[in-house]
């Protein structure tokens, strides 16, 4: 008699510990069945770029040194892009766009990428340049005075007002009076100090 009933309780401890199992594994396939829970599609497409900019030719530099760039080229490893929203919400304020993307600056305009940013009313835009293109830069200059390098991590800061709510717009950042700094740099120094030092707008 003893006999049967232990039987009978090991089939039953049995039994449950199937049950549980299978619950378990239930459970989990409903977890990971769908990745993309709780993130957010369908915001707008946004481009956003670096304005033109005037590139000097040797008779403007003799005829008016100081009214065109002398930059020969620029370079920059964009590591995060950060949009300041006007009226944010608590806890909402700032939208972070990783970049990680080594651009080379355009006379005619660079696109820096094309991102998928919420709607919102934006007041200011922080570009990061971080040295993480693998190259041994977050910016490179080269002017008259030679080529010139900065590695550790910087900002350059646009303000102005845009807002984000239709498909393919463009925010053109202004690159000028980063150029015209540019153009002035003689030292690594110089060009690290310098940056962080500039406000332009979009």
């Amino acid at each position: 008699m003893m006999k049967r009933n232990a039987g009978a309780l090991l089939v039953s401890i049995l039994g449950l510990a199937l049950m549980i199992a299978f619950q378990n594994c239930a459970r989990q396939g409903t977890e990971t069945s769908d990745p993309s829970a709780g993130t957010e599609t369908g915001d707008p497409s946004l481009r956003i770029e670096f304005s033109a900019y005037n590139q000097t030719s040797l008779l403007e530099k003799l005829i008016l040194p100081r009214a065109y760039a002398a930059v020969a080229g620029a370079q920059m490893c964009v590591h995060q892009i950060r949009m300041f929203k006007k009226q944010p919400s608590p806890g909402a304020g700032v939208v972070v766009v990783d970049v990680n993307g080594l651009i080379t600056l355009s006379p005619s305009g660079t696109l820096i990428g094309e991102f998928e940013i919420e709607s919102a009313v934006y007041q200011r835009v922080d570009i990061m340049v971080k040295d993480e293109c693998g190259v041994g830069l977050s910016i490179q200059v080269q002017n008259d005075s030679g080529t010139f390098t900065g590695t550790l991590p910087k900002i350059l800061r646009f303000n102005g007002e845009f807002e984000v709510k239709n498909e393919n717009e463009r925010l053109v950042l202004d690159i000028v009076p980063f150029i015209n700094f540019f153009d002035t740099v003689t030292s690594d120094a110089e060009l690290g100090a310098g940056v962080e030092n500039i406000e332009s707008q979009f």
